[in-house]
């Protein structure tokens, strides 16, 4: 498993499975990588909008890559909560499942560098993981 810091480090034919988080700002970015994946990969995608400008707009990806649509927290320091919730919550469901014994087989890419929580759950991710 590795975290993957940008499009030009995306090496999809190493994995099946994914996790793709980012905002609006990384929308080119995972539409990129999306067009990227095998037919046969398995994943989330979760991407923050702001649902007070902006309508989720629709992306192609694979079959068995399910999009979420995050609106944005209202108030200051709403940008990256719900993101980092998300993550939050995959990260206790997959980096803690009893069956998940091949690592090489899962990508991670956290887009949203400049909220705050978003960077300090990647740095704990990261923690969490052997990059290959």
């Amino acid at each position: 498993m590795s975290i993957e810091y940008s499009a030009s480090a995306w090496h999809p034919s190493r994995s099946r499975r994914f996790m793709i988080a980012g905002d609006e700002s990384d929308l080119a970015v995972i539409q990129l990588m999306l067009s990227a994946l095998p037919d046969r990969s398995h994943g989330m995608v979760f991407v923050e909008y702001d649902a007070e400008r902006t309508e989720p707009a629709p992306i192609h990806c694979p079959p068995r890559v399910s999009i979420h649509w995050l609106p944005m927290q209202p108030g200051p320091d709403g940008h990256g909560r719900a993101l980092a919730r998300a993550i939050d919550l995959w990260r206790e469901e997959f980096l803690t499942a009893p069956d998940f014994d091949d690592p090489s087989e899962f990508r991670v890419w956290i887009g949203c560098a400049a909220c705050p929580v978003v960077a300090a759950l990647n740095r704990e991710i990261e923690a969490q993981i052997q990059p290959l």
